[in-house]
């Protein structure tokens, strides 16, 4: 979901095509593990803004940030920088940007906002955020508050320090 620039209509067409009490397996890259280290989470009203303006994949809103932040030193395959760059201005062909940076609060609340039921989430070193999840013959019927409710203590670990600090600031926790 990260190489897509509108990833809540890429989820609805998959929720789509699965079959009543199917299952979606998400991996997604943790911004701590990745290139993406020193650019902000993206937050869910982004990706709801995303899906109503009906963002599409030729879409270079992020171009500035990504060029600004990315950690070329972890992403070795990009070049130097003007090679980087170019390669990021023909994204549309190549699809190599992230338009979206993930941490595992995001993840969650992503696939609770779609209406899936989230039946598991493993986090591991070095960036990868695995969710799978169920869809429900009757949309609405999710019971994910121990994945996503702040208030309750949550049903996950993680080894990235920004989803341990965010638990702190009030935002998404361990």
């Amino acid at each position: 979901m990260e190489h897509i620039a509108n990833p809540l209509h890429a989820l609805e067409e998959w929720i789509r095509v699965l079959k009543d009490q199917g299952l979606l397996v998400l991996v997604l890259p943790h911004k701590d593990g990745t290139f993406d280290n020193r650019r902000p989470v993206t937050t869910l009203k982004h990706l709801v803004e995303d899906f109503e303006q009906k963002r599409s994949e030729a879409d270079l809103t992020h171009l500035d940030e990504i060029l600004r932040l990315h950690d070329l030193d972890r992403d070795p395959g990009a070049g130097d920088f003007e090679a980087f760059k170019k390669r990021s201005q023909d994204n549309f062909r190549n699809r190599a940007l992230h338009h979206h940076v993930f941490d595992t609060q995001l993840a969650l609340d992503v696939v609770h906002h779609v209406g899936l039921q989230i039946l598991s989430v493993e986090v591991f070193r070095p960036y990868d955020i695995f969710v799978i999840a169920q869809k429900h013959a009757h949309k609405g019927i999710v019971r994910n508050e121990e994945f996503v409710d702040k208030q309750r203590a949550p049903k996950w670990t993680s080894p990235f320090p920004s989803d341990r600090s965010a638990s702190v600031e009030g935002g998404s926790r361990p």
